[in-house]
């Protein structure tokens, strides 16, 4: 016989399987000789069918049902574990602990109980009773871990690269890069052979290929970075845009965003040094500080907004809110208090000190805005004067004829007149004028000299006078050095001792005449 078939049409069978039947000596007897009887046939026949008159031809056994399954033995662990020498591939259903379909994947001396369907690894809803020193998701072998969405790659760990990533497509080009850490949307996607390198967010360090030792820490951060080495970003965009520059730390939402090549760059704040290209060795902190600079080089903002402006100039110092908020290519130049500032965007080696301070001219030191009534200290201001340098040496000093033509005034300065003439630029000096109360400053009296007089004077005198300031354009103005005056002054007294002297031998003379006159008119 090709193919024996236990007959579905066995109506007393399936009523028998809906109902409770004591099995008595005699049935024991009946399904025994079934039993056997179907061992039997299956020796002769190629496969078996129950409920089928036509098994599968690949089935030894083909149960076909509309109403009921197959039952599988179903026990406790302890009673499963009692199993005397169980064959490899017997199959039960355990009851208790991880309840479930389990076969023995080992030998009938050394069982090894292994769990399948839905007990044999981790489950959507999670598992219970796990053991973590044998439970875990993972590999066995020194080999990476992948973890794919859409079949590619989002999650990645290499014990042979110590490289670890994850969220979609991250370090997905790693070759023989080694000690990387990248987590988000791309992060390190191009990442070739750079090492010890961490990216934090989408796209960070995206371009990177060589580029090592950089830390991006927000979306975009040194997302453009290729090979520059050992920098920091730390916010959204922040050294976005940066290709080789190295060396450079970057802490704010958009900082230092343009820089392509520029390095050894300290920004801090958001927005700050945010159109740098190539500038390098810059210092900023505060929002928004040298937020126009791209290649100014050497230069230390500190303070929101301080150095705003800067495009090309260098070797710039800037302390306080605002501060040089107006230079644009100047150089060398200093300012320290809010709003301290230049006049123009082009000064050289200017100073100004102090809130609301403008210096308006190159090579110029502006101590205190207009509002200063008294500037002191303890001791009097020195000046260098060391013989051994200095050259050119004569004695062509004007004394009384410039002394002489000096008109000494008393007088009140306008000084919000003043800081409206001198202010230029400063326009964020400018809009706080208006707010200012000058009228301390603008009542005290001053004594002195009108600055245009003592020009005219020492021309007229022909006299090379280092006290005027006289102003270069028509933004500066005119200024005196009062301390410069002791020096004519003194030659006047000089002048004016020797023509007591001459007057004092002239009067003695006359006296000496006198005397001999009155002598001889007496003696006659």
């Amino acid at each position: 016989m090709g193919r024996w078939a236990a007959g579905s049409d066995h109506q007393a069978g399936e009523a028998i399987n809906n109902r409770s039947i004591k099995i008595t000596p005699r049935m024991k007897n009946l399904l025994l000789f079934l039993l056997l009887a179907i061992v039997s046939l299956q020796g002769i026949a190629q496969n078996v069918g129950i409920g089928t008159t036509t098994p599968d031809a690949s089935a030894a056994l083909d149960i076909k049902s509309t109403k009921g399954g197959l039952l599988i033995p179903a026990m406790s662990q302890a009673q499963r574990n009692t199993i005397s020498l169980p064959a490899t591939g017997l199959l039960i259903f355990q009851t208790d602990g991880t309840a479930g379909f389990y076969y023995n994947s080992g030998s009938t001396t050394t069982p090894a109980w292994v769990g399948i369907g839905g007990n044999s690894g981790w489950q959507l809803g999670g598992n219970s009773g796990t053991n973590p020193a044998i439970n875990f998701i993972g590999t066995a072998d020194n080999q990476p871990l992948v973890f794919k969405v859409n079949s590619i790659r989002a999650g990645y760990t290499d014990s042979l690269t110590y490289n670890t990533g994850w969220g979609f497509r991250t370090m997905e080009s790693a070759t023989t890069g080694n000690f990387n850490t990248a987590i988000g949307y791309k992060a390190m996607v191009q990442n070739a052979d750079g090492l010890q390198n961490a990216a934090v967010g989408a796209n960070s360090l995206r371009y990177n290929i060589s580029g090592s030792r950089n830390s991006a820490l927000g979306m975009s951060s040194l997302g453009s970075n290729t090979t520059g080495n050992a920098n920091v970003a730390i916010g959204n965009y922040a050294m976005a845009s940066n290709i080789s520059g190295g060396a450079n730390t970057a802490n704010g939402y958009y900082c230092m965003t343009s820089n392509t090549t520029g390095g050894a760059n300290t920004a801090s704040g958001s927005q700050t040094l945010l159109y740098n290209t190539t500038g390098f060795y810059n210092t900023a902190f505060g929002y928004q500080s040298m937020f126009f600079s791209t290649t100014g080089s050497n230069n230390t903002a500190i303070g929101s907004s301080a150095l705003y402006s800067n495009e090309t100039g260098s070797k710039l110092v800037a302390l306080g809110d605002s501060a040089l908020m107006s230079n644009i290519t100047g150089f060398g130049n200093v300012a320290i208090g809010a709003s301290a500032n230049v006049a123009t965007g082009n000064l050289q080696n200017a100073v100004a000190i102090g809130y609301n301070t403008v210096v308006n001219a190159s090579n110029k030191i502006r101590l205190g805005n207009s509002l200063i009534t008294v500037i002191e200290g303890q001791v009097p201001y020195t000046f260098p004067s060391d013989g051994r340098f200095k050259t050119n040496i004569d004695e062509s000093v004007k004394g009384l004829d410039f002394i002489m033509q000096l008109r000494p005034v008393v007088y009140n300065f306008q000084s919000k007149k003043y800081d409206e003439f001198t202010s230029g630029q400063a326009s964020e000096g400018v809009k706080f004028i208006g707010l200012r109360d000058y009228s301390e400053a603008e009542k005290v009296r001053h004594n002195g000299f009108i600055a245009q007089e003592v020009e005219e004077a020492a021309r007229k005198a022909q006299y090379e006078f280092d006290g005027v300031v006289a102003p270069r354009n028509n933004r500066e103005t005119y200024g005196l050095s009062y301390s410069q005056f002791v020096v004519p002054l003194v030659k006047a007294v000089q002048e004016q001792q020797r023509n007591i002297a001459v007057l004092e031998k002239e009067n003695a003379d006359l006296k000496k005449r006198i005397e001999k006159l009155e002598a001889l008119i007496i003696n006659k």
